[in-house]
């Protein structure tokens, strides 16, 4: 039960990620006044309208895990501190300065789609959504 608690909060978050708006736009250049270096992907990553369609993967410059009372969510952000809708907790980026954050799939059956080369796998949640760290520029 909690496990289903757990993943349907995290199938939240990355719809609330994902919908937040933001995202890398001007050819996939993020970073700036966030601490964290430009980073570029390719432009396929940029999700229109805020929201990939069919499990294809969508890139955002963090991959933002927040826990709080033994309760963990995960999202991409643009804002490597927090995940929107997200107000208590603590949050870590789980990507590195140099990598921006990738999410392929959807919840529910259907498609995943390929992160480019070169990616980690870093969380596959049950309800079909897999998260992945890039290297900038790849």
């Amino acid at each position: 039960m909690l496990a289903v608690r757990i993943c349907s909060i995290a199938a939240f978050a990355l719809t609330a990620c994902s919908s937040a708006g933001g995202g890398a736009g001007n050819g996939g250049a993020s970073g700036a006044g966030d601490g964290l270096s430009a980073c570029k992907w390719p432009s396929s990553l940029d999700a229109a309208g805020g929201a990939p369609a069919g499990g294809q993967c969508q890139a955002k410059r963090a991959l933002v895990q927040c826990s709080f009372q033994g309760l963990s969510v995960e999202c991409l952000s643009d804002d490597p501190t927090k995940c929107p809708n997200v107000t208590s907790g603590t949050c870590v980026d789980q990507c590195a300065s140099d990598e921006y954050a990738v999410s392929c799939g959807q919840v529910g059956p259907g498609p995943i789609g390929t992160p480019p080369a070169g990616c980690r796998n870093l969380l596959a949640t049950p309800a079909g959504i897999v998260f992945y760290c890039c290297p900038c520029g790849s």
